[in-house]
């Protein structure tokens, strides 16, 4: 009778890696709150890909009656100007994705580079960047109990 051989130490752990990968997306998956924002999320990144298909009128002509309400031809109406606010609706979302993407990635980077900074440096490197941090984290709440107060 043969034995198996035993398995390399670098297959056990990209099996190991494969098998939290596998339950953290389990876990992901089954609440529903992300699967409805990941489905919404897939669907306006369709609806940025294929936006000459999908819209029906260049999102700049002006060549239409202005101030229609929405009707078979004009989904959502025309603007005062005479542009299709559906054609408008589909070309924005390429420009809002990039922004949302270009803004999260930009935040995660320098997230990343503050969090490791005062990680490893410690003391009072640390505490000023907590401090800077803090401060970012307080000014939209801030600006908005100033408004609400007035």
């Amino acid at each position: 009778m043969m034995s198996e051989p035993a398995q390399n130490p670098v297959e056990l752990q990209v099996a190991s890696y494969r098998s939290r990968a596998l339950g953290t997306l389990r876990l992901f998956f089954k609440n529903g709150k992300s699967v409805v924002g990941v489905c919404l999320f897939v669907i306006f990144i369709l609806l940025a890909v294929f936006a000459p298909l999908i819209a029906p009128y260049n999102p700049l002509s002006t060549n239409f009656t202005q101030d229609l309400s929405p009707s078979h031809t004009h989904l959502l109406g025309t603007t005062t100007t005479g542009q299709d606010i559906f054609s408008q609706f589909v070309y924005g979302t390429r420009a809002t994705l990039t922004v949302g993407v270009g803004a999260g990635v930009i935040s995660t980077i320098i997230g990343l580079a503050f969090g490791v900074t005062a990680g490893y440096r410690g003391g009072w490197v640390d505490n000023v960047l907590n401090f800077i941090t803090n401060i970012f984290l307080v000014l939209p709440s801030l600006a908005l109990l100033i408004v609400i107060e007035s």
